[in-house]
């Protein structure tokens, strides 16, 4: 933070204490490592030219901590965004429906072609800014940068994580980065965990009418 300026950030732990992606990341990261510390960016809704603005700053002041403490960025630090993929279906979403292609088998098939587009289009291959840009153009109204087009909860956290890391690669003078896809699935495609045995229940629908997607890309 001391190598940010004051005007671009802000300390607010009830933010922290109510956002979930967050808490979602910590138990994978701590079985891996019980020592791993984590500094908890959130990102509010804002257009791509301020992201772009505000990215750069953040990229060279990580590069110059990365540098004053010899850590090694893919080594010792790494950046990891935390986000769903689509939200879909036309029930229990707040009363909004999200079944862009309708709640059906068809739908379904429809609206996950459309993730490997974007994932094909946006964050695979080369990080280059209009890639990044393209994605929020598929996620993000034109005329309203907070509203959804397409329902990714990360529509603000994803490019803003993706520009900063371009800024870092930038500032480090770093081979480029290259992204690629490890994995995608939905909470519908696959049997639930069973978790009755140790007191937990359900937390939301998984069906044709309301379902989740998960996408998985490293960039190195």
């Amino acid at each position: 933070m001391k190598e940010l300026p004051k005007s671009i950030y802000q300390v607010n732990d009830s933010l922290q204490l109510s956002e979930h992606s967050v808490e979602a990341e910590l138990p994978f990261l701590q079985y891996f490592n019980k020592d791993v510390e984590i500094i908890s960016i959130l990102v509010p809704p804002m257009p791509f030219s301020k992201m772009s603005e505000l990215a750069e700053p953040l990229g060279k002041a990580l590069a110059k901590v990365f540098k004053s403490r010899d850590m090694e960025w893919g080594v010792e630090v790494s950046l990891l965004i935390s986000t769903d993929a689509v939200h879909y279906g036309d029930e229990d979403w707040g009363g909004r429906d999200f079944a862009f292609f309708g709640p059906d088998s068809t739908g379904y098939h429809q609206a996950v072609d459309k993730e490997h587009q974007i994932i094909n289009e946006c964050l695979a291959g080369d990080l280059l800014q209009g890639k990044i840009k393209k994605f929020t153009q598929y996620t993000v109204q034109d005329n309203d940068y907070t509203a959804y087009k397409w329902t990714w909860c990360g529509r603000y956290s994803v490019p803003f994580g993706m520009l900063t890391a371009l800024n870092l690669q930038q500032a480090q003078n770093a081979t480029p980065l290259n992204g690629m896809w490890l994995d995608y699935c939905t909470s519908i495609d696959h049997p639930p965990i069973q978790v009755d045995d140790m007191g937990m229940g359900v937390t939301a629908k998984a069906n044709i009418h309301h379902w989740v997607g998960y996408a998985t890309v490293v960039f190195r």
